[in-house]
């Protein structure tokens, strides 16, 4: 138990999001398009605030992910990821890790308001993200609700929503790991273009509280992160 202990706070330092990939809000699903292609290509940068543990500075944490999105169906999204972040992995030491999130979502609501190009909709997400560490790695599990709006333009849109959820992390080293959980909201704001390119900014704040194994377990997390991504719909 004493080595487990140390070995997790050596850890302390590390900035770890109770996302579902360490740096990378996560983004709503938005709502059916209709007719439209189902392959949406994202490539994202991303960067945290760099003050993940209460009471505690460590730097910012830049990366960058890529993935799509797949509708399967009118109501059906899934989502794949792949990226990387350089962050700290023990005190003093910082190095470049690797990550992945799979994640589904299931459109509940979609209504059409005034002439038929401004919507609303509402729809439930869950994922699941995993981050390797140098003796061991980090298991993310989020579910929650997209709530969307969308105002168009002629072919031009805005969209606008809010990811309320509750995240789970487990974080694993050489000889143990330990459970986080916690409240945590994205909000994302997407200019659309008429030709299926869209820009999207992304911002997360997650309140993460502390683990429970002892000692001397993980400290709570009051986190920022940042993304921009450009996305395409084929």
């Amino acid at each position: 138990m004493l080595l487990r202990g140390l070995l997790l706070a050596s850890l302390v330092a590390t900035p770890r999001l109770d996302a579902q990939l360490n740096g990378v809000p996560v983004w709503p699903v938005g709502l059916p398009v209709p007719n439209a292609p189902p392959l949406d290509l994202i490539a994202a940068v991303h960067t945290t605030s760099g003050d993940d543990f209460v009471n505690l500075a460590t730097e910012a944490d830049a990366g960058v992910t890529l993935g799509m999105d797949y509708a399967l169906g009118p109501r059906l999204t899934l989502r794949g990821l792949l990226g990387a972040i350089h962050r700290d992995v023990a005190l003093g030491q910082r190095r470049t890790e690797f990550q992945g999130a799979a994640l589904i979502g299931v459109n509940l609501i979609q209504e059409y308001l005034a002439s038929g190009e401004n919507e609303v909709g509402a729809s439930v997400l869950g994922g699941y993200g995993y981050g390797t560490l140098p003796d061991g790695g980090e298991n993310n599990l989020v579910v929650g609700l997209d709530f969307t709006t969308v105002i168009g333009m002629g072919g031009w849109f805005i969209e606008q929503a809010f990811v309320p959820r509750w995240s789970f992390r487990h974080t694993r080293v050489a000889s143990g790991g330990d459970w986080q959980h916690g409240p945590a909201i994205s909000g994302a704001t997407t200019l659309g273009f008429p030709f299926g390119l869209r820009l999207a900014i992304t911002a997360e704040r997650v309140f993460l509280g502390a683990g429970d194994a002892s000692p001397p377990g993980l400290p709570q997390t009051r986190t920022y992160a940042w993304s921009v991504a450009v996305r395409y719909r084929f």
